[in-house]
């Protein structure tokens, strides 16, 4: 099966912040190469005046890094945005072909409450190309008596990075470890 991990870092959990950050990590199933190596596209976005942030979710972003790298590196959302209209486009096209009715398949995604949370975020440009059949490692490993799914973290058992490509990274890693368990 060929899927895309994907996360993002916004500036917090209202779908009105920000996204500051986009990863996107290329699964094949059938390659097993480490996921360290698997090919991988990050955007950075420089959020433009006025902007709606959360303090805890600023805060963890400028502890980390990721809001000084975004505020030197970053791109206007809608470039990047359109950047990741064109990739998917482009993946489509080059890893998934065409459908009975010739038409391209959609990019299955993966991630951690990748469709109650990340796709929110994304312009109909980028979620138009995306399989409605999402993958997410929680649901994989929910046990029949949990309240909730378990954290990617819990799942992973060790605290996460909170960096989109990473975090893109661990999503694929545990859903190898769900695969393998089977």
């Amino acid at each position: 099966m060929k899927y895309l991990g994907l996360d993002t870092e916004t500036l917090g959990l209202s779908p009105e912040c920000a996204v500051i950050e986009v990863a996107i990590v290329e699964e094949d199933t059938e390659k097993q190469v480490p996921v360290d190596e698997l090919p991988y596209r990050r955007w950075l976005i420089k959020p433009t005046e006025p902007f709606r942030a959360e303090a805890y979710a600023l805060g963890m972003h400028t502890r980390l890094g990721l809001w000084d790298e975004c505020q030197k590196y970053g791109l206007t959302a809608n470039a990047v945005w359109t950047s990741i209209a064109t990739y998917l486009f482009d993946y489509r096209l080059r890893e998934l072909g065409m459908n009975s009715r010739g038409e391209r398949h959609r990019a299955v995604v993966a991630g951690k409450n990748v469709a109650g949370f990340d796709l929110r975020f994304m312009p109909d440009s980028v979620t138009s190309q995306l399989h409605h059949r999402v993958l997410d490692p929680g649901s994989m490993f929910a046990d029949p008596g949990d309240l909730v799914p378990p954290s990617l973290a819990d799942i992973l058992n060790r605290k996460l990075v909170h960096t989109a490509l990473e975090d893109a990274r661990d999503v694929v890693r545990a859903i190898r470890m769900f695969w393998k368990g089977m």
